[in-house]
């Protein structure tokens, strides 16, 4: 049984699939407990078999899904992921990175999106290494770079180890404010505006953008 805190439909908001109707289904639970998280995660308002749970995809529509949570590597996920690349479904997964992907996902999704927020998890360079090497060429991989939950120094010193190499992995690096809300905290979204700007002049050789959640600024879920 998979334990899912709510299943719906939303134009996808952020990152590489910016604008694609989705169908995004949140596990319940995660490995972490960031204080700015900005979702309600924990409860499991349903219990859904395997079958159950692709009939709910079917029914919604898209042919777009994306897995996100809490942290849905907790979970295992991979005769979902399966079933819906056998039906053409294309795949996200969000996750915070903190645990090494399960073995053989890397084979189902198309798009990785890859939100660090343990301050670890930018030290362990070998195991962002890994996963640039076992996931298939053409794979979307992007990191979400939180500031100011990771300071500028921090940051600088993540992307450092990516820049000069022969092969940085594919990786887009987004630089993105905590708090999305442009009304109530202008000064952070503006402050990581300048810093995205002046990254991708430091940082030429890297994929280097300036992102939010566009979804929350038109209303989306």
């Amino acid at each position: 049984m998979y334990k899912i805190n709510e299943i719906f439909s939303a134009i996808q908001g952020e990152g590489l699939d910016l604008g694609i109707p989705s169908t995004f289904i949140r596990f319940s639970g995660c490995d972490l407990n960031c204080k700015f998280c900005d979702t309600h995660h924990d409860p499991v308002n349903g219990n859904f078999t395997l079958s159950e749970l692709f009939g709910l995809v079917k029914e919604l529509g898209n042919r777009s899904v994306i897995i996100t949570g809490g942290e849905p590597t907790l979970h295992p996920l991979l005769p979902l992921l399966k079933l819906l690349k056998e039906d053409g479904i294309r795949i996200g997964v969000e996750s915070n990175f903190y645990m090494p992907t399960p073995e053989g996902w890397e084979d189902f999704v198309d798009t990785w999106s890859l939100a660090p927020k343990a301050k670890v998890t930018l030290e362990v360079f070998p195991k962002w290494q890994a996963f640039g090497i076992s996931v298939p060429d053409g794979t979307q991989k992007a990191v979400k770079l939180l500031h100011p939950h990771f300071s500028r120094l921090e940051i600088e010193y993540f992307l450092e180890k990516f820049q000069g190499i022969d092969f940085n992995y594919g990786f887009t690096f987004y630089i993105m404010p905590v708090n999305q809300d442009f009304t109530l905290h202008k000064t952070n979204n503006e402050n990581s505006l300048v810093m995205a700007k002046e990254l991708a002049r430091e940082f030429p050789d890297l994929d280097i953008r300036w992102g939010t959640q566009w979804h929350k600024t038109i209303g989306e879920k």
